[in-house]
């Protein structure tokens, strides 16, 4: 279990940025989640796939994050899928009622192959 949450951006060559959560996403992390989404827009990327499959907890404020997120990239014109969620993270999203409003895909290459691309990605360390 790893309680700090880091973040790590992976942009592929067809364009789709993957930013790769580990930790946990409380109350004083999810502010990061927003600041890392709203830096990928800031370099131009409009296709974010967000893999938590090194995330075990979520927040009600990492939850909002995840809204917030979703918001700034649809804003930009751009699209974000939510991808390898753990059990844990995925009861979240579901008991807080937000699990319906992200796409949502099992790994991140058919998350990419969901914002139209075929590249594959290093898998999460």
């Amino acid at each position: 279990m790893t309680w700090e949450l880091a973040i790590e951006q992976e942009t592929g060559a067809e364009g789709v940025t993957r930013l790769g959560l580990r930790g946990r996403i409380g109350t004083a992390a999810a502010a990061r989640v927003i600041e890392a989404v709203a830096q990928a827009i800031d370099q131009g990327q409009r296709r974010l796939v967000l893999d938590l499959s090194a995330v075990d907890y979520v927040s009600s404020a990492g939850l909002l994050a995840f809204d917030a997120a979703a918001d700034r990239i649809r804003g930009a014109g751009g699209m974000l899928v939510l991808c390898s969620l753990t059990e844990p993270v995925r009861l979240a999203f579901d008991l807080g009622g937000r699990l319906d409003r992200f796409l949502v895909e099992a790994s991140a290459a058919e998350a990419a192959a969901r914002l139209g691309a075929t590249q594959t990605f290093l898998s999460p360390s």
